[in-house]
């Protein structure tokens, strides 16, 4: 709130009368974008309006005003005053005190009731949340090290199944694989040749091992879970293993439950092991109808695999 001083001068009998003018108007409320949003919005208010004397006391003989007035943001009602409040002969009389060093002081007390609300809403940046920025980084790491497998960028070791050889890096095949580590820090012939030879495998398992060391992923997987799993016991690939587990237990049925409880039992895959045993336990009494699942038990039956609880 603010209140704002006006002179107005009139003319009378040939004499210069100067009559004081005072206004209380509403300014702003808060910003002044918080101030438009509020436009038309009432504003119920008390006050009082005081001359002081030179003692700081308001001379109630000469103005003292006690008004209710209802002020509108931004409209009509904005500003509260009166014209004539005092002349300036009542104000310069020596004998009232008002004037003190050529300065008026005029005092004002203001009371609001009720409440002023104003909604606000928050909105998303639309800028990329934490979460979508990790993830792309983590996009942009998995794409830079599939382009250094692929492109064979600064490698320096040869992983061969004696039919194709791959490039790849020591330093992210040790760090993926405690094994692939002891080949490269013991006094080995992968570390003095630069070569590890896998021919157990073929060339699309091996590769497929190669792209889930480096990328977390392969396609490979679709068709190969069964045997990726395998490299992935061989060269202790943890991550590579429970995919191949969740990737064959996604097709296990009724016709081939046995060679993949044998599987994830060979090959220690307990998250496959238990997936199976449940099958196998709720189709207990149809499995054991079946030729393929009885032939099964009968092969493995030294290994203690098939004791269906």
């Amino acid at each position: 709130m603010a209140g704002n001083w006006c002179c107005n001068q009139r003319t009378k009998m040939n004499q210069v009368w100067l009559t004081i003018s005072l206004y209380l108007e509403f300014v702003q409320y808060g910003t002044p974008l918080g101030t438009e949003e509020l436009r038309g919005t009432p504003i119920k208010t008390h006050f009082q309006i005081s001359i002081l004397d030179c003692d700081g006391q308001p001379n109630t003989q000469v103005f003292q005003n006690r008004e209710k007035h209802n002020f509108t943001i931004y409209g009509p009602n904005k500003s509260w005053g009166q014209a004539k409040v005092i002349t300036s002969a009542d104000l310069v009389d020596p004998s009232r005190h008002l004037v003190v060093n050529d300065t008026v002081k005029i005092f004002c007390q203001l009371w609001i009731s009720g409440k002023i609300t104003k909604k606000v809403e928050f909105f998303q940046d639309s800028g990329p949340s934490k979460e979508q920025r990790t993830q792309v980084s983590k996009n942009k790491l998995v794409n830079d090290l599939r382009n250094a497998l692929s492109q064979s960028i600064a490698t320096d070791v040869t992983v061969s199944t004696g039919e194709t050889t791959f490039k790849a890096h020591k330093a992210i095949l040790s760090a993926r694989s405690s094994v692939f580590a002891a080949m490269f820090d013991a006094n080995m012939i992968e570390r003095e040749t630069a070569t590890v030879q896998i021919v157990d495998f073929d060339d699309e398992v091996v590769k497929g091992m190669l792209e889930h060391l480096y990328t977390g992923e392969t396609t490979v997987i679709d068709n190969r879970a069964q045997e990726l799993l395998q490299i992935a016991e061989k060269y202790n690939l943890d991550g590579l293993k429970e995919d191949c587990e969740y990737a064959v237990g996604d097709k296990l049925s009724k016709g081939n439950a046995a060679e993949i409880l044998a599987l994830a039992c060979t090959h220690n895959a307990p998250i496959l092991k238990a997936q199976v045993i449940r099958f196998i336990s709720k189709n207990k009494e149809e499995l054991m109808k079946m030729k393929s699942f009885q032939d099964a038990v009968n092969a493995f039956a030294h290994t203690g695999v098939f004791v269906i609880c």
